[in-house]
């Protein structure tokens, strides 16, 4: 479809700037709710793998500890608040990997979360040993496990505004509440989600039903300008399908630049932002496989299009050729030059 002509079935949207702004801002939500719902089933996956446990350090895999070594080396054991607490773990801690493991979890907890964060996971009494309380802390267990990862201070900030997600119970488990609220964010958004979508079907519809509208009042005023000379009876059929098909094809076009058009790109960027925070590495790898997947397959349709393009004509020109031969029949057979 020429891009100037759609442009202006779409200018007549503005008749009902509510209908097309609520489409528009009803999918773009649904694009953020989409998105959203990602982290927190990874947060519930990753929940039923770990239990909210937070890893001592001969739990570790041998990765992780060389780089909690290189970490510690690197000036982590010179924060204040680990050389605050590493000497209330046991005497000789100075030298224990355990030990500093306790007090760089402690440390993160207390900067990143709160005291009440680090306590709950780390018991500091005012006089004596430190001691590890043992509890699940639920969201706390992923902060400490991925203390280094880029998307930790989100992790942290959520943790922070809401407690819930680690504060131990009766039990000293946080997971019975963790995995609840975890359940009813997702159904909220889900419910959110499905609501967003059917606003935004809503209003599509009402968009391009006025589109519709529209273009049929400009097709009948035009219509009746035109001169007696231009009107003849084969005409009535083409006229009925400008009304009927050709309009409904418009409407189609406009529900779906108000819908997928926009929903789409703004998923995509959200996913790729989503999974660079997650591992930018396999962003870049992913972005680039897609780039060189679209390049050759472009090149492919390009040129599949171009030959469906010369059959395309080659059919048309051969067709053409039969229907003129078979109008001219009776002026062959009249000259018995068949």
């Amino acid at each position: 479809m020429d891009p100037k002509p759609f442009r202006t079935a779409r200018s007549y949207m503005d008749a009902v700037p509510r209908a097309k702004w609520g489409a528009i801002l009803a999918s773009l939500a649904c694009a953020l709710l989409f998105v959203l719902l990602l982290p927190i089933i990874y947060l519930a996956i990753d929940h039923l793998i770990w239990k909210g446990v937070v890893p001592s350090y001969g739990s570790l895999t041998q990765s992780r500890q060389e780089a909690f070594r290189t970490e510690w080396d690197g000036g982590l054991g010179a924060s204040d608040a680990v050389r605050e607490v590493l000497p209330r773990l046991q005497p000789d801690a100075s030298e224990n990997w355990p030990a500093r493991w306790h007090a760089a979890v402690y440390a993160k907890l207390l900067q990143g979360v709160g005291p009440d964060a680090a306590e709950a996971y780390l018991r500091v009494p005012d006089a004596g040993v430190a001691t590890p309380t043992g509890n699940r802390l639920g969201l706390l267990s992923l902060v400490a496990r991925e203390r280094t990862h880029i998307g930790t201070r989100i992790l942290s900030a959520v943790a922070k505004a809401l407690p819930w997600t680690w504060r131990p119970d009766s039990i000293q488990s946080a997971n019975t509440n963790y995995l609840t609220g975890l359940f009813v964010a997702a159904i909220v958004i889900l419910l959110m989600h499905c609501l967003f979508m059917l606003a935004a079907e809503y209003c599509a519809a009402e968009a391009s039903l006025e589109v519709g509208t529209r273009l049929r009042r400009t097709l009948y005023a035009h219509s009746t300008r035109l001169g007696i000379l231009a009107i003849r009876p084969a005409t009535a059929r083409e006229a009925a399908d400008l009304f009927t098909s050709k309009v409904e094809t418009i409407q189609d076009g406009v529900r779906a630049w108000l819908r997928p058009c926009i929903n789409a790109p703004l998923t995509m960027g959200l996913l790729l932002a989503t999974l660079f925070v997650a591992n930018p590495g396999l962003t870049v790898v992913f972005v680039v496989a897609g780039l060189l997947v679209w390049l050759v397959l472009g090149q492919y349709a390009a040129m599949f299009a171009r030959e469906g393009r010369i059959a395309a004509r080659r059919s048309e020109a051969r067709m053409a050729q039969m229907r003129e031969s078979l109008n001219l029949l009776q002026l062959v057979k009249s000259y018995l030059m068949d």
